[in-house]
């Protein structure tokens, strides 16, 4: 089987090597990083006793599509 033509590929997480995989991986972003770094402050804003009236806070993170060469239009 060849990737796209044969068979379509897309990865989750962007990891480094997706890049220079042949084809290139078609992979999410899901920007781990900021996700903990969002997390670690609105844990902070909670534990701080000024910030224990205040309603809980959500984020939704939405992963980025990073376009390479393993996606294409669906075989057959």
């Amino acid at each position: 089987l060849s990737v796209p033509n044969d068979l379509i590929v897309i990865g989750f997480d962007n990891i480094a090597s997706a890049a220079h995989a042949r084809p290139g991986l078609t992979t999410f972003d899901s920007d781990t990083t900021g996700a903990a770094r969002n997390l670690a402050a609105m844990l902070a804003a909670r534990i701080d006793p000024k910030g224990r009236d205040t309603p809980p806070e959500a984020k939704l993170i939405r992963p980025k599509l990073v376009l390479r060469g393993s996606h294409g239009t669906a075989p057959g």
